[in-house]
């Protein structure tokens, strides 16, 4: 018995001497942090095969199936069962590679399941913004960087030339504007005027230069564009007038105003009046009365000087007496605010200035002045606007006055040194003189009188101009004052009208 047993055993150990050694079982890990040139793989020994690991990695190819053999790289990763990690390095950009990993005992090498990566382009994606803030010698461009394409950039701008499709080599400009993704500014100059450029955004990395779309745009040609405006508040001495500028030329304005003189393309004065476009005022002095003037607004930039539309104006001549020999009172010639002597019954020019009655001359008589509502609690209502009174009594003042404007002394008197208000009954006496108690006669007379309408103390609009004439006299007459009215098919009269209608004054002399 004995003798069985230990045959037996001998038996199992020859058979257990005898088991046959295996290579190793593994697995491919998928590739992973893939990017233009490098990635990430491994695998997994679930088995040494009955004998120890003594090399383990990946291989890979652009071949399927690499070996330890023939592979275009390899890794090596230690030895012994388990998981493992490997860095897959010096690809080629946009290439797919087929990578296995690999172990190897003494029975020989053994490989994991075939799986393929590939690497990303390097290609970088990106725009070229259009150009803006275009002036004679520079502009504003840019660009956006959506994707590196897997590669850092490392450089990024804008590339410009008059020939189209300029890069970082050939090119008239180019600017650095950093590194990375996103959207960059870059500012473009030395550039010549009235000139088309072609621009392109630019970014590299390490597979290369790429450029975004193309745009164009053209220079400015630096001349400004401004015209002259009209000449306006024309007196004996002075007058308004100014410019609009709408284009500086692609070159900032430093210096704008207007010249003016008695020739034309005139050099004997002028204003200076800042920098910028827009519009502009400038007041015209030290004129001589009765002389005609030519007026242009200029503007000068970094280009020179440029010129707007020359105006031609009259300075009014200086008021004069003018007496009525069948009255023999003395007068001014022309209507309070009048440039002249009316040349005609609707004569605009001599027109003048349309005032509430008992107001001073404080800038609200002239046609235009702005209006408001607000009712003064003064005889000095500290500002220039035409004052609108659509209630009863229909008065700019509340408490009423009805001491204003009374001589040649009175409170507020519109007219010069020595003149005034004339009364009712003066007023009543020159119509009387009249060869026809109409507009005719009006200006017939040695008063000339115009027919300037009248300005509504409701609304701030105007009525009957071209068409009556209405004259403030000094009379009061309960709430409202008395005036003169005449018209081209109307008798003269006398009548009553709210004060604070805007009527026409002529003064007398005292």
């Amino acid at each position: 018995m004995y003798y069985v047993i230990a045959l037996t055993w001998v038996a199992l150990l020859i058979l257990s001497s005898c088991k046959k050694e295996e290579t190793p079982t593994l697995t491919t890990v998928a590739g992973t942090d893939i990017t233009t040139k490098t990635g990430v793989s491994g695998g997994n020994i679930t088995s040494d095969g009955g004998a120890a690991v003594t090399a383990r990695g990946v291989v890979w190819s652009t071949e399927q199936n690499p070996t330890v053999e023939t592979n275009q790289g390899k890794t090596s990763n230690g030895t012994g069962t388990g998981k493992f990690t490997s860095n897959i390095t010096n690809l080629q950009p946009g290439t797919a590679y087929y990578v296995r990993a690999y172990a190897t005992n003494s029975e020989g090498t053994s490989y994991g399941n075939h799986i393929s990566i590939t690497t990303l382009s390097g290609v970088i994606s990106l725009t070229t913004a259009a150009a803006t803030s275009i002036t004679a010698t520079a502009a504003t461009c840019g660009g956006n960087i959506t994707s590196d394409g897997g590669a850092a950039v490392t450089l990024r701008g804008i590339v410009w030339s008059t020939e189209e499709n300029p890069t970082v080599e050939t090119n008239q400009g180019i600017t650095t504007n950093g590194t990375g993704n996103g959207s960059f500014t870059s500012n473009l100059t030395n550039l010549s005027k009235i000139t088309i450029y072609y621009v392109r955004a630019y970014a590299t990395n390490s597979v290369g230069t790429v450029y975004g779309n193309q745009q164009s745009f053209t220079t400015k040609s630096g001349i400004i564009s401004l015209t002259t405006t009209e000449v306006t508040s024309i007196t004996a001495t002075t007058a308004v007038s100014g410019g609009y500028i709408t284009s500086d030329g692609g070159s900032p304005i430093t210096e704008k105003g207007i010249i003016w003189g008695t020739a034309q393309d005139p050099t004997q004065g002028s204003t200076t009046n800042g920098t910028g476009t827009g519009s502009f005022t400038s007041n015209l002095t030290n004129l001589q009365p009765g002389k005609v003037y030519y007026v242009q607004a200029y503007a000068i930039n970094s280009f020179g000087s440029s010129y707007g539309n020359q105006i031609s104006f009259t300075t009014a001549t200086l008021p004069a007496d003018v007496t009525n020999p069948a009255t023999g009172k003395t007068w001014l010639d022309r209507n309070s605010g009048a440039s002249r002597v009316a040349t005609s019954s609707t004569d605009a020019e001599a027109y003048g200035d349309l005032h509430q009655w008992g107001r001073g001359t404080d800038g609200h008589e002239k046609r235009n002045s702005p209006t408001t509502s607000t009712l003064s609690s003064s005889d000095t209502p500290g500002h220039g606007n035409f004052i609108l009174a659509p209630e009863s009594p229909y008065d700019w003042r509340s408490p009423q006055n009805t001491n204003l404007w009374q001589g040649v002394n009175g409170t507020n008197n519109p007219c010069p040194t020595g003149y005034r208000l004339p009364t009712e009954a003066e007023w009543n006496a020159e119509r009387l003189s009249w060869g026809s108690n109409n507009a005719t006669g009006a200006f017939a007379s040695p008063l000339k009188l115009p027919v300037g309408g009248y300005r509504s103390g409701r609304d701030g609009s105007h009525y009957i101009v071209n068409g009556y004439g209405n004259f403030w006299s000094s009379t009061v007459d309960g709430t409202y004052s008395r005036y003169l009215v005449f018209g081209s098919s109307n008798n003269a009269t006398m009548g009553s009208f709210s004060r604070v209608t805007g009527l026409s004054v002529r003064c007398l002399k005292d």
